[in-house]
């Protein structure tokens, strides 16, 4: 008998098993949260039925009917029908000033709540779909006037602000946001609107700590603003946060600090501006650079880091003075506006950090101002965004001598997963993709941006040693290419004696396929024959899909599709006449 997985059990069920109300209150949750037929998120036209059906699947289907929020909309609208009105652009407003009595029409309603906003399992929350209906900020301004003397979403878990109202939140509605929000918040985001200053900033936040002490999830925003926004970020908060997301918001050495011995924190996203001091860091918490003294533990949970900085310096600053004994996932984003500068240093720093052995995914992106090309075109790739520029740009960069150097700590990353580079300066080369090919065997999504296209002899190389690579994103030079002989797949014993890759007669390439990688982002490649390019994939990546933005490569896509159901009906035969001769021998 198959094992079924049940729904958390009350305590007044007994032997363990759930009780009847837990089971219907599980299958209502689980047709809520199934896509519809017309393509919605949520399934609430069920949920709305159950509701009716029945007098004992009413409180749980209404509990779960109003659990979830896209916006405050649907509150509002079960206010009375002179108090408010749907225009054109499906923004509810107030025709009137509204009334104690209307309110107490909604509590019903509102207690029910528990999450108001969009986000997702990580943590990050996004806008809600244009097409629902929204509120004015005129009902928002009323909704945090009633607040102050009473809570109006008493059991509100997960609150996104930006799902509050389409405009941002004056410095007056901002102070107040923390009577919004109930003691068992637990997700938060908060938006600083751009009047606000780090003083004001920082009360409501110490508000917020005292009235929702639970917060696990939360992110901040400084709103539209282009410089860092500086904030003192401490109190309750740092005992239980597991991720925290400061966009556009920098901090001080010391709240770093603070957040470096958080017991509990797992993912954390936030920038490093000059208010960085590695010195101060160390001194904060007690740390010293001799090598004789027991070192502290710094984000020793830490699992997904996430880091914007204005110069390389400061990263190395900071991987320099921090220990990440468990870190699993690394994005790194940096302006350099110094110039062109070696990155080195810094993935040194990394590697030194973290356990290399250890470690699954590293990004990184340089955002160096050079002379680009006003036409150089940006590609989505499957899993991040692939900047390329043409051939011409590589002749305006500076030459850096030997560029597989300036990536070579990469390579002691022998447990990647996942590796995306971008770099607008040609420090990527086929000789560094051999041997990233060689060192990196487990990649499974490798993204390759830069001014320079690559040879096939990199696509060669990664086909024959990243055997498990799934999606790939590079730009390469197809003009000249190689003659593939495909070879067939050997015994585990023959292929751990026999090399990948050999030369055939005149220069003949002598390879086994690679089955595994499905997405090939081929970007702003170039070639000069359609047919030879669609063999020379097919050949070495025969079950892959092509991804472009070029029309020139759909004679590629189809002629690739052509031989692959040629193959096919060409193995149907074979196998068929196989069939035939054995029933003809029997």
């Amino acid at each position: 008998m198959s094992a079924t997985i049940l729904p958390s059990c009350s305590p007044a069920s007994m032997s363990g098993f759930p009780l009847v109300d837990d089971l219907i209150v599980y299958v209502f949750e689980v047709i809520f949260y199934s896509s519809t037929n017309d393509g919605r998120l949520l399934n609430t036209c069920d949920i709305a039925r159950l509701a009716r059906v029945c007098r004992r699947f009413r409180e749980p289907a209404l509990n779960v009917l109003w659990s979830f929020l896209e916006t405050p909309a649907p509150l509002v609208l079960c206010a009375p029908e002179e108090m408010r009105m749907v225009d054109e652009k499906r923004i509810v407003r107030l025709l009137r000033p509204p009334k104690v009595s209307d309110w107490n029409i909604v509590r019903p309603y509102a207690r029910r709540v528990k999450k108001l906003g969009y986000f997702d399992d990580a943590g990050r929350f996004c806008r809600p779909p244009p097409l629902l209906p929204t509120v004015d900020f005129a009902i928002v301004r009323e909704l945090l006037r009633i607040c102050t003397d009473d809570v109006f979403l008493p059991n509100l878990v997960s609150l996104n602000c930006e799902a509050l109202s389409p405009q941002t939140l004056t410095v007056t509605e901002f102070s107040k946001i923390a009577n919004f929000c109930s003691a068992d918040l637990s997700r938060l985001l908060l938006i600083i609107p751009p009047g606000a200053t780090p003083v004001n900033a920082t009360e409501v936040l110490n508000s917020l700590q005292r009235s929702c002490p639970v917060v696990t999830v939360l992110s901040i925003s400084a709103g539209f603003r282009y410089n860092p926004f500086d904030l003192q970020f401490r109190g309750p908060w740092l005992e239980n946060l597991r991720v925290l997301t400061l966009m556009s918001v920098s901090l001080s050495s010391e709240t770093i600090a603070e957040l470096a011995v958080a017991p509990r924190l797992h993912t954390l996203k936030f920038s490093l501006t000059d208010t960085f001091n590695p010195t101060a860091f160390r001194a904060h918490l007690g740390l010293s650079r001799s090598p004789l003294r027991h070192q502290p533990s710094t984000f020793a949970y830490l699992r997904v880091l996430h880091l914007r900085a204005l110069q390389i310096a400061l990263l190395t600053g900071f991987f320099d003075a921090v220990s990440l004994p468990h870190l699993l996932d690394t994005t790194i984003l940096y302006h350099d506006n110094s110039g062109p500068s070696d990155i080195s240093p810094a993935l040194r720093g990394l590697e030194k950090s973290c356990q290399a052995r250890i470690l699954r995914t590293l990004a990184f992106s340089c955002m160096a101002p050079s002379k680009r090309p006003a036409s150089s075109p940006t590609i989505l790739a499957g899993s991040g965004v692939l900047t390329t520029a043409g051939a011409q740009l590589a002749d305006t960069l500076p030459d850096i001598s030997p560029p597989s150097l300036v990536l070579h700590p990469i390579l002691s990353f022998s447990t990647l997963r996942v590796l995306s580079i971008s770099h607008p300066l040609p420090i990527i080369d086929d000789d560094f993709i051999g041997r990233l090919s060689e060192n990196l065997g487990a990649l499974q999504t490798l993204n390759i941006s830069g001014p320079k296209r690559l040879s096939p002899a990199s696509l060669v190389a990664l086909a024959q040693n990243c055997r498990e690579l799934r999606q790939l994103a590079m730009a390469f030079d197809g003009t000249e290419l190689p003659a593939i002989k495909k070879r067939k797949p050997l015994t585990p014993l023959r292929a751990a004696s026999s090399p990948s890759t050999k030369q055939g007669a005149e220069g003949e390439c002598v390879v086994t396929p690679q089955q595994a990688l499905k997405v090939f982002n081929v970007g702003v490649s170039i070639f000069r024959n359609a047919t030879a390019m669609a063999s020379f994939i097919d050949a070495i990546f025969p079950s892959t899909d092509l991804l472009y933005i070029d029309p020139c490569w759909d004679g590629v896509s189809s002629r690739m599709k052509s031989m692959r159901l040629a193959q096919q009906s060409l193995g149907g035969s074979v196998s068929g006449a196989s069939r035939g001769a054995k029933r003809k021998f029997d």
